[in-house]
């Protein structure tokens, strides 16, 4: 026999799908605010660290690593080589990635991130 569901199971459910949409629009908006360029140095999957799609940057003599992209611009870490420039500027959704004379535009749709309301 099936059993009903119970009310306290239905709010866990729903409370559940409401945070992860707020934890997908934080991600857009923190996306939005994050400014990055330099020079791709490396790029690994960081098994460690979630399996994450992990880009090293160094723009001068600093260098940074950055999962944020990755996770967030859909075929980032395919696209990227080794040499290319990154540029992602704060309030733009558009990141670039510069290989010589080319020039390669990813842009992150808010639709698939944030529900409008």
């Amino acid at each position: 026999m099936i059993r009903p569901l119970h009310l306290t199971t239905l709010l866990f459910i729903f409370s559940s799908c409401v945070n992860v949409e707020k934890w997908r629009c934080d991600t857009y908006q923190q996306y939005l605010n994050h400014e990055n360029f330099g020079r791709l140095e490396e790029k690994y999957i960081d098994n460690e660290n979630h399996a994450r799609e992990t880009l090293i940057l160094k723009h001068f003599q600093l260098q940074k690593s950055d999962i944020q992209l990755t996770l967030i611009v859909d075929g980032l870490y395919d696209t990227i080589q080794v040499g290319d420039e990154l540029l992602k500027e704060r309030g733009s959704n558009v990141t670039i990635i510069k290989r010589g004379t080319e020039r390669i535009e990813l842009t992150v749709d808010k639709s698939k991130w944030c529900k409008e309301n």
